[in-house]
């Protein structure tokens, strides 16, 4: 008779091989429904990632309108100049935050219409420069790996995107009052140079989830992901 370490040992493998074949195919699955959803979107669907990526490229407009001048005049001295046009262009971009805001709070409910969603890329942690910010999106990383559908991912992913950009925004008032009590305060206006980049990187993430929730809403009108199953 086999003692009971073996018998536990065999289970172990046993199971080792079970977890495995399962990944196999789940992964398996998963390819064959992304290379059938990619470029899959209505022209509906298609709008909708147009007017999220234009109120993103709105943001990085009106933050490159004020960031790089008050920059250019930063570097030629002219430090209280440089202080109010960066406070100008961060009222400017938190009046267009809403739109941004309300668009991806919009696009996490959508992701309940959603029967298929194959699985997503958690945020990038890496493409962030604020330390604070990089920590933010490096434990929705770790909590993306612990879940166990697409839609879980995905919202995850938003409330990700969400957090990031409210975090951004307001660190980003807060260093626009500091330099224009203390123009010439050189870390506080490279801690601007990265939220300034981070918030664009914030809105980039969303657009890359908001093609991803219209890709697997027109693929399930189009009856792509029950066709795809069935043939698994």
């Amino acid at each position: 008779m086999m003692s009971l370490e073996a018998l536990f040992l065999l289970f172990v493998a046993l199971f080792m091989v079970v977890v495995g074949a399962v990944s196999w195919t789940d992964r398996l699955r998963q390819d064959d429904l992304q290379r059938a959803m990619d470029g899959v979107l209505t022209r509906r669907g298609q709008g909708t990632v147009d007017r999220l990526s234009e109120i993103v490229d709105d943001q990085k407009y009106i933050l490159g309108r004020y960031h790089g001048p008050a920059r250019a005049m930063h570097r030629v001295g002219r430090y209280e100049a440089a202080a109010a046009r960066m406070a100008l262009g961060c009222t400017a971009i938190e009046e267009l935050a809403p739109d941004f805001l309300t668009a991806v709070r919009t696009l996490r409910n959508l992701t309940r219409a959603v029967s298929v969603i194959v699985s997503v890329e958690p945020v990038r942690s890496h493409a962030f420069r604020v330390r604070s910010l990089r920590g933010v999106a490096g434990v929705g990383h770790v909590l993306h790996h612990m879940l166990l559908t697409g839609r879980q991912q995905l919202r995850l992913r938003l409330g990700v995107v969400l957090t990031v950009f409210r975090l951004a925004l307001r660190w980003l008032r807060r260093a626009t009052s500091r330099v224009a009590r203390r123009p010439t305060d050189a870390p506080t206006w490279e801690h601007i140079d990265a939220l300034v980049a981070d918030l664009g990187t914030a809105g980039d993430e969303a657009v890359v989830a908001a093609r991803q929730i219209v890709q697997a809403l027109d693929a399930v009108e189009l009856g792509i992901p029950a066709r795809h199953h069935a043939g698994l």
